[in-house]
């Protein structure tokens, strides 16, 4: 995708990053602190541009 078009569709679409989590991970309760934190962190990220 070139700059232009990075410029004309990117104001009218939407980006959306998948994850999985095994059970493993998610399932357990003494895991769920770290999964926030971490959850917290990605959304915190900011979108680079160019």
């Amino acid at each position: 995708m070139t700059e232009e078009e990075r410029k004309k569709y990117g104001a009218d679409t939407v980006r959306v990053m998948g994850s999985r989590l095994h059970p493993f991970i998610s399932g357990q309760p003494f895991r769920i602190r770290y999964l926030q934190e971490v959850l917290l962190l990605v959304s915190s990220w900011k979108d680079k541009k160019g």
